[in-house]
């Protein structure tokens, strides 16, 4: 928000205060046959928070209603202008859990994280490609009509090999700082 300073001469000049908001994912699999080794890890600092995103933010806040993660197939090539129902990718829904999971995030001053209850999904359709991950409003898997808040890309490209059992567990962490200026 702009304040308006007033000097002694009486004119108005604008002053300018700013905020950055973002964040990033941290994706491990884990394969409990092998004494949960960790098989891969990705950790992603150039995720976008779409348009939408960015008004739901503006709007209700980032914590104002539940944020559920999910993952994508192939690696999405995310836009600033993509909505769930306009996405060119696709949502990977092969795992056991009936839902997308819950961002279950704890809160500080100004970040939150679900590092201590990552949202785990266990793969029960093996060797699909996993190209990325998103956090949106709807804990419904596959539907397309709730706001889209982020998306990012696996910084590494589509990854394949995994196998029924194997479980993804998915941390997001959301940040605000001054902008500087």
């Amino acid at each position: 928000m702009s304040n308006i300073i007033v000097p002694k001469r009486g004119i108005l000049m604008p002053t300018r205060e700013g905020f950055k908001a973002g964040g990033f994912y941290i994706v491990d699999m884990i394969r409990p046959s092998w004494d949960n080794e960790v098989i891969w890890r990705e950790e992603m600092f150039e995720n976008l928070i779409v348009n939408e995103g960015l008004e739901e933010l503006f709007t209700n806040g980032l914590t104002g209603s539940a944020l559920y993660l999910g993952l994508t197939g192939t690696t999405p090539n995310v836009q600033a202008a993509d909505t769930l129902a306009s996405k060119s990718w696709t949502e990977f829904t092969g795992y056991d859990e009936v839902t997308r999971e819950l961002w279950d995030f704890v809160q500080t001053v100004a970040s939150a994280t679900n590092a201590a209850s990552r949202a785990e999904f266990t793969i029960t359709s093996p060797a699909q490609t996993i190209g990325g991950v998103f956090a949106a409003r709807s804990s419904t898997k596959a539907e397309t009509a709730s706001v889209l808040y982020s998306a990012a890309a696996f910084a590494t490209g589509d990854r394949t090999g995994n196998q029924a059992g194997d479980i993804i567990r998915q941390t997001y962490i959301a940040n605000a700082t001054d902008d500087g200026i």
